[in-house]
């Protein structure tokens, strides 16, 4: 019995001192305890705030007006600590009255006159505060202060019972500008800890209260505590409503520090809205307010914009200016690690998903991977499901984009868990909205797999958690997936239905690239019972892709207008079965190269020209062979002045690319280390390998019109990767190439095409034109020096700078001069990633052929003295007048290729500045027999009077002729002669 009282009696005894223990650890966390109000006193004034107050002090009325006008932030802050003081000097002794009174008064006056009223009442409020009033008064501020250190300092825990007991404090004594302050941070703790709801409700406090209080400086402030919980929970719109109305007060009071965190806030909120233009400008004005920075929370702010660019950057497929934000963070994550040891951004994590991210958009997906577990490595240091899930999800992403199924599936399912398992208890709707999206992939993946049932599944579910939280962009991409999915299963009319719900939802969001996806998918529903309504849907997506075409900025242009193209490829095709060809025609000109005809700097026009323009323009000894690859068809359209001849094949995008890529092969235009070993194994194999392939690509692409082709020159227009294939090599059925039946010359597009050709050449009223030359920059380049020295003395005039005297500024000078031809013998390279960063060497420091701008590497400059003449550069020079540009080097001819636009790169670019031929290569060359070849042009074409393709086929018919062009295969290989084509104008 004893025993069973002694074993009660024992835990009873210690659960109370664990209690009294509890009780005793609280009450020495009680912020009230150990403050000393005799010790209490306000912050010293800042050196340049004293400078301003002693200027006050010393000028004229109209003046002070004036001072406190333009420095409202800095007087504010002022009389705020000035009558501070005063309040603790009169709780020390109550009947001495503050010296500074006098001022106080001018400076609310002055306040008042500008329309700020919030001074004169609390100057009257703290006159009239007395005894036990004037205490709690002074333990509210003390409490304040105590909080604001601690906060400071990252402990939110004791800071919120500060703040906390500050406002009890303050309501007793009806202190409303006190509470404005005090429930601003409190928002912003419970924003911090994820308490969205709760966070909202106290910025709305703060907000009343500094309304009540005429308290400007802290109404703006309020809006930036209740951005901060409404952008977490996802209400964009509702943030840059407040985020603009804080700005503009912000601007106007001169708080920077509140305007910046404003306009980061703002940003982020533009971008997540889809308003990439608007986040992109507010981003780029707060890093102009952050400037340097250097102090820490600046630091971190310009980290948070940073990754934002790169977002913005990414979305619009500006590669290397995402990758210079990257250099940059990454440089500010040192300097803030040497600067405040033991300070890690909250950042960092959200950068190395960011980081992951662009990886995945260039497709490098092992260092997406890799970045992915750096950021959730530091995500699950301080466990956050959201954060963590987004990664989750980022993987997903990554193995989707590799094709991986299984991983994919494996990594969105676990985020789904996460997400319902997280989101059972919250009221924060961010892992509904990351529900959504993980659904809607996996939807993708299923269809794609074409499991309908289970995609169908992924996306019901979407729509439901849409309706549920009136997620309405994401509602409309549900019901559109949705109508697709029911197509594939055959049910028209529910499909119908739900693209009908989708096409109105779109509508009131006045979101065109939803809308003519819309358009496009209702078009398939009536593919087979009625065309002309189909038509009629097509012309929809296609005009709605031209408005919002012509609305976007010229990088974007080219990247919506490839992600498009589908739209256009359909419409071609409805048209050539209704047998309006000339119409199909019209759509095919509509479907290409449209950046390149609006900024090419000439006086022609900027737009397509129809089918009557371009055909009544063409001159007598030409024709168009012109392709439109789609993913079920190739059409042929072959255009003279005369006559309009077209064939359809239902050779594919799928099968046609794998015939290109196997061709490039071959001729060593892709793989050129395993093409030159085969070589020297086997020779007789690659002949008879590429002699075969080019006559099946002959047979596919030249076979099916040659009855039709008649003309002197022929125009090649390609399509889709078309681009890479270089004509002149293909093999006819008597064994020939094509170069030695035909005489061909390369095309963007018709319509620039005939605007190119209605300028004489320069010959035709110059006797002697001129050249400019630049080679061998860096000295590595033998053979390329001796080009240009030979060609420089087929010229009457010309101008050669070798090795150490090539410059980029010298280069650019010569754009400026009144030279004719301009001759470029040295390093290109292609940055297919991001082709405006293509680049000409015109350095002494030798470069790599595969070089690019990487990630890690300060990105060249667009300035005349970094001796890197990139395509964005070049694109921006004027070269109406000229004549001819020879890029005498490496794949000058590539870039990115995007449907639709073809190649962008060097090539392109120098169309685009107004020159009306390019001579250019394909792939890698060989140094010397590119001499050989780029020597005999010149030679034709100057000496010979030959037109610019004629001379360029001489020549390369010269070395066809020339049996020695490889020791081992004793051939005329098209990999020694092939690479450089004429584009543009031919004459």
């Amino acid at each position: 019995m004893i025993h069973t009282k002694i074993k009660i009696i024992i835990p009873a005894v210690i659960l109370v001192a664990v209690i009294v223990i509890v009780l005793i650890v609280v009450d020495t966390h009680d912020p009230c305890r150990g403050i000393d109000l005799s010790q209490f006193q306000a912050d010293s004034l800042e050196l340049n705030e004293s400078g301003l107050l002693e200027r006050y002090k010393a000028a004229e009325s109209a003046a002070r007006l004036e001072m406190v006008e333009q420095h409202q932030y800095d007087f504010d802050r002022i009389f705020f600590k000035l009558l501070l003081q005063g309040v603790i000097e009169r709780n020390k002794n109550p009947i001495v009255q503050s010296p500074d009174l006098p001022t106080l008064r001018d400076i609310a006056e002055k306040f008042q006159m500008v329309g700020d009223s919030c001074q004169i009442r609390q100057l009257k409020y703290c006159s009239t505060l007395r005894g036990k009033a004037l205490r709690t008064k002074l333990l509210a501020e003390a409490l304040y202060d105590t909080g604001y250190n601690y906060y400071n300092q990252g402990n939110s825990k004791i800071a919120h019972r500060c703040f906390l007991h500050s406002f009890e404090y303050c309501k007793r004594i009806n202190e409303i500008k006190l509470m404005a302050d005090v429930s601003v941070f409190i928002s912003k703790i419970l924003c911090d800890n994820g308490e969205l709801l709760r966070a909202v409700d106290w910025a709305e406090c703060a907000l009343d209260n500094a309304t009540k209080a005429g308290y400007r400086y802290r109404i703006f402030w309020a809006y930036n505590s209740q951005m901060n919980a409404l952008v977490d929970l996802g209400d964009y719109a509702a943030v840059i409503s407040l985020g603009e109305r804080a700005q503009r007060e912000s601007d106007r009071f001169g708080d920077t520090y509140c305007t910046k965190y404003t306009l980061e806030r703002l940003a982020l909120s533009y971008c997540r809205n889809g308003e990439i233009p608007k986040a992109m400008e507010k981003y780029n004005r707060t890093l102009e307010l952050i400037g340097y920075g250097g102090i820490y929370e600046m630091d971190v702010l310009k980290i948070n914009c940073l990754i934002g660019l790169i977002t913005v950057h990414t979305k619009l497929g500006f590669y290397s200016k995402a990758d210079t934000c990257f250099q940059i963070a990454i440089d500010l994550f040192e300097r803030i690690g040497s600067q405040h040891p033991g300070k890690n951004p909250p950042s960092k994590a959200i950068l190395y998903q960011n980081i992951a991210e662009l990886y995945r958009q260039l497709e490098r997906y092992d260092s997406a991977l890799i970045n992915n577990r750096q950021a959730l490595r530091l995500f699950t240091e301080k466990p956050n499901p959201l954060k963590e899930a987004m990664v989750l999800q980022s993987f997903g992403d990554i193995f989707r984009d590799k094709g991986n199924k299984d991983s994919t599936l494996y990594y969105y399912t676990k985020v789904n868990r996460y997400m319902k398992r997280w989101s059972s208890n919250s009221v924060d709707e961010r892992p509904k909205r990351l529900e959504v999206e993980v659904n809607l992939s996996m939807g993708e993946v299923f269809a794609g797999a074409q499991n309908y049932s289970k995609a169908k599944h992924h996306y019901l579910t979407s729509l439901n958690i849409c309706r549920q939280y009136n997620f309405v962009s994401e509602h409309v991409q549900s019901l559109l997936c949705l109508g697709n999915i029911e197509r594939a299963n055959g049910f028209m009319r529910q499909s119908g239905k739900y693209l009908e719900q989708a096409l109105i939802l779109a509508k009131e969001l006045e979101e065109p690239i939803l809308m003519a996806n819309i358009y496009y998918s209702l078009s398939l529903n009536e593919q087979d019972k009625n065309p002309e309504a189909q038509l009629d849907l097509l012309k929809l997506a296609v005009q709605t892709c031209e408005n919002t075409r012509r609305q976007s900025d010229d990088q974007f242009k080219i990247l919506y207008f490839a992600s498009v193209q589908e739209f256009y490829e359909a419409i071609i095709g409805r048209l050539y079965s209704n047998r309006e060809f000339e119409k199909a025609y019209e759509y095919v000109q509509l479907s290409r190269a449209r950046s390149l005809l609006e900024m090419a700097q000439n006086e022609i026009k900027n737009h397509p020209l129809n089918f009557r323009e371009i055909q009544t323009a063409l001159p007598p000894d030409i024709q168009i062979i012109e392709y439109k690859v789609t993913n079920d068809s190739l059409f042929i359209f072959v255009l003279d002045s005369d006559s309009f001849y077209h064939k359809v094949t239902n050779l594919n995008r799928i099968v046609l690319r794998k015939k290109i890529s196997e061709y490039c092969k071959a001729i060593g235009a892709l793989e050129l280390k395993a093409f030159q070993n085969k070589c020297n194994k086997d020779p007789e194999v690659v002949i008879r390998e590429y002699t075969q392939l080019g006559k099946q690509l002959y047979l596919d692409l030249i076979q099916p019109v040659v009855d039709y082709i008649h003309a002197d020159v022929l125009y090649i227009l390609a399509d889709d990767d078309l681009n890479y294939v270089p004509f002149t090599t293909l093999v006819t059925p008597d064994s020939q190439y094509m170069v030695q039946k035909y005489t061909l010359v390369r095309a963007v597009c018709a319509s620039h095409l005939v605007q190119l050709l209605q300028r004489p050449p320069l010959r035709a009223f110059k006797k002697d034109l001129t050249l400019f030359a630049a080679g061998n920059p860096a000295g590595d380049l033998t053979d390329a020096e001796k080009e240009i020295i030979k060609v420089g003395k087929m010229f009457p005039v010309s101008h050669v700078l070798l090795q150490s005297d090539v410059s980029e500024q010298k280069v650019r000078d010569g754009f400026k001069g009144t030279y004719d031809v301009f001759h470029f013998a040295t390093h290109a390279v292609k940055y297919a990633a991001n082709p405006e960063y293509s680049f000409l060497h015109l350095g002494r420091q030798p470069v790599k052929q595969n070089a690019k701008p990487g990630f890690l590497t300060r990105e060249s400059s667009i300035s005349a003295t970094d001796d890197i003449l990139t395509a964005k550069e070049i694109a921006g020079l004027d070269l109406t007048g000229k004549e001819l540009i020879t890029l005498s080097a490496c794949q000058t001819a590539g870039g990115g290729l995007y449907p639709g636009e073809g190649f962008v790169g060097l090539t392109s670019a120098f169309l685009c500045a107004g020159a009306p031929s390019v001579v250019a290569s394909l792939w890698a060359v060989d140094d010397e027999k590119t001499f050989l070849l780029i020597s005999g042009f010149y030679h034709n074409w100057i000496d010979g009077k030959m037109s610019k393709v004629q001379a360029l086929r001489t020549a390369q018919l010269d070395m066809i002729e020339e049996p020695t062009q490889n020791i081992k295969l004793h051939y005329p290989h098209p990999y020694f002669w092939a690479a450089f084509e004429v584009w543009g104008e031919y004459r």
